[in-house]
């Protein structure tokens, strides 16, 4: 088990889509809106708004495209065999599979690039700063904040160029090959110091991580496929049910379960609750961290605690946005994170 200041930290800050909105991005609910009016001339349109008008969700809409695009073998079956051994052509079905499997993927690459090309930077007048008392009241001595993200765009990484502040993403420099790569290490063998530090988990990817050729490293936003000589963007896009075994990500959410399990206050910023694997590592915190504090920050902050206190999963709401005035919810996490502290107090 691993046991270093990451791991132990007492605070965790966790931001969602909510905390990206004040700052130009979307929403998914948005997004969809957004694509189906660019989707008029597209030969997929009217696929995507019988989708959508099922359930106007993004990952909804990821998730259908890619079931529907995985029927593309149709194309190569024409005989099929009945149960009592009899087979039997249906070329005209398997046509129109095998057509309707093809629009989806041509729907789906579609989708993703356009997710890719909105999150992919930050516009120059965006209200960075007002992450930047958030980040601040996460840190704890030495002077470390560590922060977990489903956000492909860069604020984080920016607002600690913009306060020269160390940034801590798990990339290391490779002199050999003259680029910044991936490497567990650089989180296992963390050590603060007293400079500033941030310790950033994109548990979802970057738009500007990409694989190339097995390895991860950094690179400009560029969109990149599986058939771009070897190039791909790391990220997975949103879909409902998300497994995530391969590295980075398996690194990143298995931290979160441990920093979960160690930690005294998490605030949460502006996510759903709807990732199969985020959603675990909190409830099986909250089993076995009986000290763990949960705060959601939200305009629906008390749906969503409603939602995961049915399994097991106690926080507190702050209703308020990260785009209200800082007085509107900064009295409030203070709140909470003295109610803490006096109960442990009690406690000894």
């Amino acid at each position: 088990m691993i046991k270093n200041e990451i791991a132990e930290s007492p605070r965790l800050l966790f931001l969602g889509a909510g905390a990206s909105k004040p700052l130009g991005k979307m929403l998914m609910g948005e997004f969809v809106e957004y694509l189906m009016k660019q989707t008029s001339n597209e030969p997929y349109a009217e696929l995507i708004r019988v989708i959508c008008r099922e359930n106007q969700d993004l990952e909804f809409l990821i998730e259908q495209l890619e079931e529907i695009s995985s029927k593309r073998y149709f194309g190569n079956v024409h005989t099929f065999r009945r149960g009592d051994g009899e087979t039997f052509s249906f070329p005209a079905m398997s046509s129109e599979v095998a057509k309707l499997a093809a629009l989806a993927d041509g729907a789906l690459q579609w989708v993703k690039r356009e997710v890719y090309h909105h999150y992919r930077n930050l516009d120059p007048q965006a209200r960075i700063g007002l992450l930047d008392g958030i980040v601040d009241r996460m840190r704890t001595a030495p002077g470390c904040s560590v922060v977990f993200t489903t956000n492909y765009d860069p604020s984080i990484e920016t607002l600690c160029r913009n306060k020269r502040w160390r940034l801590v993403d798990g990339f290391e420099h490779d002199a050999l090959l003259q680029q910044y790569s991936w490497n567990r290490n650089v989180f296992d063998t963390f050590r603060s110091t007293a400079e500033p530090t941030t310790v950033l988990f994109k548990i979802h990817g970057s738009t500007n991580w990409i694989s190339d050729s097995g390895r991860l490293v950094k690179s400009v936003s560029i969109h990149a496929t599986e058939a771009e000589d070897g190039f791909q963007n790391a990220m997975i896009y949103p879909a409902t049910k998300k497994v995530a075994i391969l590295e980075p990500y398996f690194t990143c959410y298995d931290y979160l379960g441990k920093c979960l399990s160690h930690a005294e206050f998490c605030l949460v910023i502006g996510y759903s609750f709807r990732d199969y694997d985020v959603l675990v590592r909190f409830r099986a915190a909250a089993i076995s961290n009986e000290k763990l504090r949960v705060a959601i920050l939200d305009p629906s902050a008390q749906k969503l605690c409603d939602k995961i206190s049915q399994y097991g999963i106690n926080a507190s709401p702050i209703i308020a946005s990260l785009g209200d005035k800082p007085d509107a919810y900064e009295t409030a996490i203070n709140k909470v994170l003295n109610s803490r502290t006096r109960k442990r107090r009690r406690r000894i």
